[in-house]
């Protein structure tokens, strides 16, 4: 390491380590504290990437919860794509907080398709919790508790991804049916959530659904009414409803992307106009929308289209 990146670790270290604790606790901090994770005006070496990564982090999560954080996609983006950003873990990092950045602004299309390709970073445990909280928000419940299954077996060693995988399990079994999963879930995470002290995930999943399955975990329904809890509002939008065209719908979905009007894509279908219309009225239904514009937004946002 250079001198001058020797000199930047410790003042780089002592701020990023307590703004990310007191972000899991929902401590609150002073405004000096905005900029925790900005590293000092030196270029960490390699093996340090993880800790400026870190500070990328913190910054982002703490904008998240203030609803801004816009301008640092652009940082995190140049920063991932960078010579530091290579490194695994300060690629996953990067990544798990470009994820919640683009979830808490409802661009669910640009957090999905950062999974995608060769692109994504090894399947570290908080890269797989952002990608499960992807999975809920797209309203792909059962994709969500395939990614979260391993929830148990990381609380010992990983207990932040851990309370983010049980709750993202906890919401995804209660919105298909599934109290009992559910609730051992919300319990795990409760329990996490004490002995740890990391509360913030909490506030990454819909409360009503927390609520509901809590009315069965009692310990939980206590520390969902703590103040930390109880007064901050979710970071997130409300999850997207599972949405299931028909191959016929795809298919029309798929010709509106390309900007036809109905009647070539009734042409090229060989169906009739009265046909497309319908189909589109239905698909307008499912995906809650009124227009082709918003059905194809939804459309990209929930993974049916490729992004634009």
């Amino acid at each position: 390491a250079t001198g001058g990146a020797v000199e930047a670790l410790p003042a780089l270290a002592t701020r990023v380590g307590p703004a990310l604790l007191a972000l899991d606790a929902l401590v609150a901090r002073g405004p000096s504290d905005a900029g925790a994770g900005r590293p000092a005006d030196v270029d960490l070496p390699a093996a340090l990437a993880s800790l400026e990564a870190l500070g990328l982090y913190v910054r982002a999560a703490a904008a998240v919860h203030a609803g801004e954080g816009a301008g640092l996609v652009g940082e995190l983006e140049r920063f991932r794509h960078g010579p530091a950003g290579q490194a695994p873990l300060a690629a996953g990092l990067a990544l798990a907080a470009l994820v919640d950045l683009h979830l808490a602004h409802g661009r669910g299309d640009r957090a999905r398709a950062l999974f995608g390709g060769d692109a994504a970073p090894p399947e570290r445990p908080f890269v797989g919790a952002a990608r499960a909280r992807v999975a809920l928000y797209a309203g792909e419940h059962e994709l969500a508790l395939r990614l979260s299954a391993r929830a148990p077996e990381l609380a010992a060693v990983c207990p932040r991804p851990a309370v983010e995988l049980s709750l993202v399990r906890a919401v995804a079994a209660h919105r298909t049916g599934r109290p009992q999963l559910a609730g051992e879930a919300l319990d795990l995470a409760t329990s996490l959530a004490e002995s740890t002290g990391i509360l913030r995930p909490f506030l990454l999943v819909p409360r009503a659904d927390l609520e509901q399955v809590a009315a069965a975990v009692p310990r939980a329904r206590a520390l969902l009414a703590r103040p930390e809890l109880a007064v901050r509002s979710e970071a997130m939008p409300t999850p997207s409803r599972p949405v299931n065209l028909s191959r016929s719908e795809l298919r029309v979905l798929v010709e509106l992307s390309s900007g036809r009007p109905v009647t070539h894509v009734a042409r090229r279908l060989f169906v009739s106009e009265s046909t497309v219309k319908t189909q589109v009225r239905s698909i307008y239904r499912k995906l809650d929308v009124h227009s082709r514009a918003e059905a194809l937004g939804r459309a990209r946002a929930l993974g049916i289209l490729p992004p634009a």
